[in-house]
């Protein structure tokens, strides 16, 4: 009877523990949420417990790194998350499938190890036993790290900025991490070592292994049950293994727009309204991480960072929209929208949409695509997909910095009618790797120089413009030349994909036209006259081109189109940031 007693008490300490938990790390548990969640965690607290009722002579000093593991699992995302709802004062987590899971694995993995010692095979299954081990730490140890850096849960921006960031982008941002972030990697590589020379020993552990064959085909079947539940049924379930899941799928949906494409640019139509149009040259320059509060262009408190546009933004050629913003704070989500029909003022779908390389070529130009960055990641992107429908694509540089892109433009043949498109690496982190160093003007008493460097930046994406434009005025008939920047940052933060504030989202924006152009084109010259001043969202971007080839088609909606007088947006009605935000409420106007 005592011995009955001691276990059932057991087994409500373990369910207070886990049920209590759950209760103080999530907000506004209903009635039905509380029942159903108390007889979760009540049979997961009793499965957690099967090593204790079951194994001979079980003792919790042999078991220290299961303990551990399903501590990890319990405690690091709901904490997390609800740290983070708490400094934010937003949202309402709740995360039962992370601690059920810590409570699961914890029965799944004491059992795996008894029968790893039991069978005497230590030399392989104590090794093969450790790398599962390490593969469950993994996870909630990226997650502590991820929120040392960013003070936040990792979400579906950081997980898509992970499947984005290529090789060389990997290792440039291991090697800017913090001391913090390096001891907590030096942690688990002891850890590594320590459950390695554990799990490898068979010590006093193997005497106590001895049980009957009734019982070894009991613990194997529910060993097989809890682990099968907990790998495949909870485990995808959980915050972190769910979001990296739904990007997948997400990145698997993009994968349609190849199935779509061919069949979408067959039905496209497009009409010019000038036939007549003298051969030529557009260019455009799709800018990274540039944000306007740090350019003189755009703002003339600023000190110097973009002497060449100051000096031409007064021309009559040139059209500085100073009210432009990114729809997205990360690259992918603003690209695709801004090189599509798609945007967050419709509800067409980006694998279903025309694109601006589409567009160009139904309207007679040859496309051309150069890019600094590479193809973004090991996945297709929106941006590689689209890039790819053009007739020459090249993702590589002659050199480290964006002016490796300016070679590629002797194969555009000034003679034709071309549509050019160089995305560069602007002011993509880290700042002080995206220029020469003859271009460091600034320097920062801060020891990252973060600001100075963006600055300096700065200037060199300026000097790469200048330089591009120039080329393609010379030698390519331009006809016109675009810029803008796919979002902002700002250089007093580390790179966080949840940043929501507005100055990542402040992006710079011009429009050059040549006299020919202009005199061949006056409702288009008109229309931009009339709307610089108006606000603008580069999802946009498209129906702006759409505008400067001067078309008409069923998938260009010129009311759009800051080229159109019956452009259709302002102040009150802009969008930004997902479609989260509206430009009257920036704080900096």
């Amino acid at each position: 009877m005592n011995n009955i007693l001691k276990k059932l008490s057991v087994l409500a300490l373990i369910f207070s523990f886990i049920f209590g938990f759950y209760l103080a790390v999530t907000m506004d548990v209903g009635t039905s949420s509380f029942y159903l969640h108390m007889r979760r965690f009540l049979l997961a607290a009793f499965i957690c417990l099967v090593p204790y009722y079951f194994l001979p002579n079980f003792s919790l000093r042999r078991f220290i790194p299961e303990v551990i593991i399903a501590l990890l699992w319990i405690i690091t995302s709901p904490l997390i998350c609800y740290i983070h709802a708490i400094n934010v004062n937003g949202g309402t987590p709740s995360l039962p499938y992370d601690i059920a899971l810590g409570a699961y694995l914890f029965c799944f993995l004491c059992i795996f190890k008894t029968f790893v010692v039991k069978y005497h095979i230590n030399k392989v299954g104590g090794v093969i036993y450790t790398l599962l081990q390490v593969a469950l730490v993994a996870v909630p140890v990226f997650n502590w790290g991820y929120f040392s850096i960013f003070g936040a849960p990792i979400s579906s921006n950081g997980t898509m900025v992970i499947y984005q960031t290529n090789l060389s982008e990997a290792v440039e941002y291991i090697t800017s991490l913090g001391t913090v972030q390096w001891l907590m990697v030096l942690c688990v590589l002891v850890v590594l070592v320590v459950l390695l020379k554990y799990n490898y020993s068979e010590s006093e552990f193997t005497g106590s292994c001895k049980f009957s064959k009734y019982r070894t085909v009991a613990l194997v079947i529910v060993a097989g049950v809890t682990g099968y539940y907990s790998l495949f049924s909870l485990l995808p379930r959980t915050h972190v293994v769910s979001l990296f899941r739904a990007t997948d799928h997400y990145f698997a949906s993009v994968k349609q727009y190849q199935e779509h494409h061919d069949k979408i640019f067959d039905s496209l139509q497009v009409s010019l309204n000038n036939q007549s149009d003298n051969k030529g040259t557009i260019v455009l320059v799709i800018g990274e991480s540039a944000t306007r509060n740090y350019m003189k262009a755009f703002n003339e408190d600023n000190d110097e960072t973009t002497p060449w546009l100051s000096s031409v933004k007064d021309s009559k050629d040139f059209f500085l929209v100073k009210n432009s913003y990114s729809c997205a704070w990360n690259t992918v989500p603003a690209l695709e929208h801004a090189l599509t029909e798609a945007n967050y003022y419709n509800d067409k779908e980006f694998n279903k949409s025309a694109s601006i390389v589409d567009i160009a070529r139904k309207s007679g130009y040859k496309t051309y695509w150069f890019s600094n960055q590479g193809k973004i990641g090991f996945h297709d992107t929106p941006i590689t997909l689209v890039a790819e429908t053009s007739d020459v694509s090249r993702f590589d540089s002659y050199s480290p910095y964006d002016e490796g892109l300016l070679p590629h433009l002797k194969l555009v043949n000034g003679n034709e009618n071309n549509f050019v498109v160089l995305h560069i690496m602007g002011s993509h982190i880290d700042y002080n790797n995206r220029y020469p160093k003859e271009y460091q003007i600034w320097t920062d008493p801060d020891h990252t120089g973060r600001v100075a460097d963006y600055k300096n930046s700065l200037v060199y994406t300026d000097k790469f413009l200048k330089d591009a434009f120039e080329y393609s005025k010379e030698h390519l008939n331009l006809k016109a030349f675009v810029y803008f920047s796919d979002h902002g940052t700002d250089p007093n933060r580390t790179r966080d994909p949840d940043e929501t504030r507005f100055i990542g989202l402040r992006v710079p924006m011009f429009v050059y036209l040549s006299p020919e152009y202009q005199d061949n084109h006056r409702e288009v010259v008109l229309g931009l006259k009339g709307n610089k001043e108006q606000f603008f969202s580069n999802d946009l971007a498209y129906d702006l081109m759409c505008g400067i080839f001067d078309i008409k088609s069923a998938n260009y909606d010129e009311k759009n189109s800051l080229t159109s007088k019956n452009y259709q947006y302002n102040r009150e009605n802009l969008k930004a940031g997902l479609g989260t935000k509206f430009a009257k409420d920036d704080p900096y106007l």
